[in-house]
């Protein structure tokens, strides 16, 4: 889960995954979604 705020601004975001296989192939699915949702903010 990830808030970003800017004055009065701000952005939440959250990212559930399931069967990802390992701990690590999970974190690396999370950063890649978060990098995506929240590119250009």
């Amino acid at each position: 889960m990830a808030l970003l705020s800017r004055g009065s601004e701000r952005v939440a975001a959250a990212v559930l995954t399931r069967n990802d296989g390992s701990h690590t192939f999970g974190k690396a699915t999370l950063r890649g979604m978060f990098a995506r949702l929240l590119w250009g903010l």
